[in-house]
C-alpha cells in the first residue's frame, strides 16, 4: 500500500511546481493540445503505460502526460500544462482516477504555494482534480517565438524526468533477482478488506487494508525483521508525506494513506503487479519501506 502511495506522489509533486498561470474557465483537458508534436517519451510495460508529449506553435508550448494502469478505461493520472506567450497565460491541471483516486487533491496546497508569487493566480481543487492558472509576468508578445524556442528544452526535460522516474521503478523494471524472490505472495478479499501475505524463508509480511467511508486503514505486521530495521521503517513512514496517523508498535505499523484507490483496482494491482514483482525478486521489503530501486 505504501509503495502505491510513493509511486505516483513523487511524480505529481514535480509536475505541480508551476512557474506561472492565468484565470480561465476553460478545462485544460478540453480538446487536443495546440501545435505540432515536438517531443515524445513513452513505454508500455507490465500493465503500466506512460506517455508524455510536448507540442508547440509559434506562441504556445504544451506538455501532455498520461499514465494508464491495469487497462483502466480512464487514465489513472493526467497532467497538462500550456504556456501562451501571446496572451501571457500559463494554465494547467492534474487529474487522477481509478488506482490513483484522490491523488490529485493531495497536491492542492503545493500548487497554491508554487504559484503564489505569480499574477492573477487561480487554483481550484477537488479530490481528483487540480486546475491552476496565472499570468506570466514581463512577457512581450513580439518575442513569443523566441520564448517558445527557449522553453522547449526544459519542457522536453520534464518528459525525460517523468519517463525515467516511472521506468526505473521496481514494479516496472521487473528485473527479477533470484536471490530476492519471495516464496509466496497471496491476496485475499473479504468485503471491503484486502489482505496480502508475503513470505520468505526467514521473514514475512501480513498487510491488511480496509476501506471504510472512503478512507483506508492499513496495518502491516512483520516477522523475522530485526528491531533496528523496524525502527528505521517507523521513521521512514512517519516522514512520508503521503501517510497520516502513522503508529509503530514493535513489528506492527498502522497508517492512513492520502491516496484512496478504487477498491477493485487496488486488489487487481496487488494481485497482478505487486505479487509478481515480489515473486520474481524485482521488488523487496526495502523497496516498500524506503522506496529503494
Amino acid at each position: 500500500m505504501k509503495k502505491l502511495v510513493l509511486f505516483p506522489l513523487s511524480i505529481v509533486a514535480f509536475l505541480a511546481a508551476c512557474d506561472t498561470e492565468s484565470t480561465s474557465s476553460v478545462d485544460p483537458f478540453a480538446g487536443s493540445p495546440k501545435g505540432d508534436l515536438r517531443y515524445e517519451r513513452h513505454f508500455e510495460k507490465n500493465q503500466i503505460s506512460f506517455k508524455c508529449n510536448v507540442y508547440a506553435t509559434n506562441s504556445d508550448v504544451t506538455v501532455d502526460m498520461t499514465v494508464n494502469v491495469l487497462d483502466e478505461q480512464q487514465p489513472a493520472l493526467r497532467y497538462r500544462v500550456n504556456g501562451n506567450y501571446n496572451t501571457a497565460v500559463y494554465s494547467g491541471a492534474i487529474e487522477s482516477s481509478g488506482l490513483y483516486n484522490k491523488g490529485a487533491g493531495f497536491f492542492c496546497e503545493n500548487a497554491k504555494e508554487d504559484c503564489e508569487s505569480m499574477n492573477n493566480v487561480s487554483v481550484n481543487c477537488s479530490d481528483n482534480k487540480v486546475v491552476f492558472s496565472a499570468n506570466i509576468p514581463n512577457v512581450d508578445p513580439t518575442y513569443s517565438e523566441i520564448y517558445v524556442s527557449r522553453v522547449l528544452p526544459s519542457m522536453n526535460s520534464v518528459c525525460d524526468e517523468m519517463f525515467e522516474l516511472y521506468l526505473n521503478d521496481p514494479l516496472i523494471i521487473r528485473s527479477g533477482d533470484a536471490t530476492k524472490k519471495a516464496q509466496t505472495c497471496d491476496v485475499q478479499v473479504a468485503g471491503s478488506t484486502v489482505t496480502m501475505v508475503i513470505t520468505y524463508p526467514d521473514k514475512s509480511m501480513h498487510l491488511t487494508a480496509t476501506l471504510v467511508n472512503g478512507v483506508y486503514s492499513v496495518r502491516e505486521e512483520y516477522t523475522g525483521v530485526d528491531a533496528a530495521t523496524l525502527a528505521q521503517v517507523c521513521t521512514a513512514y512517519q516522514n512520508e508525506d503521503g501517510l497520516t496517523n502513522v503508529t509503530c508498535s514493535g513489528n506492527v505499523f498502522t497508517y492512513t494513506p492520502l491516496i484512496v484507490p478504487e477498491f477493485s483496482a487496488f486488489v487487481e494491482f496487488q494481485r497482478d503487479v505487486e505479487c509478481p514483482a515480489f515473486l520474481d525478486g524485482s521488488m523487496t521489503f526495502e523497496d516498500l519501506w524506503f522506496d529503494e530501486d
